[in-house]
């Protein structure tokens, strides 16, 4: 018990050691303070010179929201807030989180090693990059989709949950590309859970029923930020470009 008390104060002394080691999260501040001062997002990169020698090329702030809120972050008191406020989500997201889900599976000894694993593995990439909102948004998601699949053949539809999912993409679509491992998870619990049902031969569950009205808003979600579709257009250039091999 006192080694988990200690853990999280040892995380946080750790994100704030290595946390700033990635050059990008000048140029994330950069934009984030472009957008809190002109309360728009540029229509071109104005820090990269590169991208003004390729005219025509479209410009899509994906991960706008989290590029304002670390500038936020940031504008409270300097790198020790941001790295704070960095230290909190991965604190959750890797910490929180997973020992509460584990321990209800598993005994507290149990559940305590398993976390602890799971930040030594991922501790190679705690950097303030926007991919620690992801972090919290997948904890967050599958925190829900836990209460999606131990649903009651016979309970109704989880309405809360199912809008909980909606806002929760809405936010997560802003702030980061990998808003698509959301959709994908449920998908997933939706093709699980339907399943299910027609082995065991019951009539369409409640849950499944919750996660087909959680993908629905879900998707629906995703669409409302600047670009609309456009976001989804750019995604495969994003995800299948050449630096990413």
């Amino acid at each position: 018990v006192g080694f988990m008390l200690f853990l999280p104060f040892a995380l946080g002394c750790f994100v704030g050691g290595v946390a700033l080691h990635d050059p990008d999260t000048c140029w994330l501040l950069a934009l984030g303070r472009y957008i809190f001062e002109h309360q728009a997002l540029p229509p071109t990169d104005p820090f990269s010179y590169t991208f003004a020698m390729r005219p025509g090329t479209p410009f899509v702030m994906y991960q706008w929201l989290t590029e304002l809120l670390f500038y936020c972050a940031y504008k409270i008191n300097g790198l020790p807030s941001l790295l704070a406020f960095a230290a909190l989500l991965l604190g959750q997201s890797f910490l929180v989180f997973p020992l509460r889900l584990a321990s209800r599976f598993s005994p507290l000894c149990l559940a305590s090693l398993l976390t602890i694993t799971g930040v030594f593995a991922s501790c190679f990439h705690y950097l303030v990059r926007p991919e620690i909102m992801s972090y919290i948004f997948m904890s967050f998601a599958l925190v829900l989709l836990r209460r999606i699949y131990s649903a009651k053949d016979s309970d109704p539809v989880q309405w809360l949950t199912v809008c909980s999912f909606t806002v929760l993409m809405l936010a997560w679509a802003n702030a980061h590309s990998a808003f698509v491992l959301g959709l994908i998870l449920e998908s997933v619990i939706l093709l699980v859970t339907k399943l299910q049902s027609m082995i065991q031969k019951n009539p369409f569950p409640g849950s499944s029923k919750t996660a087909l009205f959680a993908l629905i808003g879900s998707t629906l979600a995703t669409f409302v930020n600047p670009y609309g579709i456009g976001l989804w257009s750019y995604l495969p250039g994003l995800f299948f470009a050449k630096f990413n091999y």
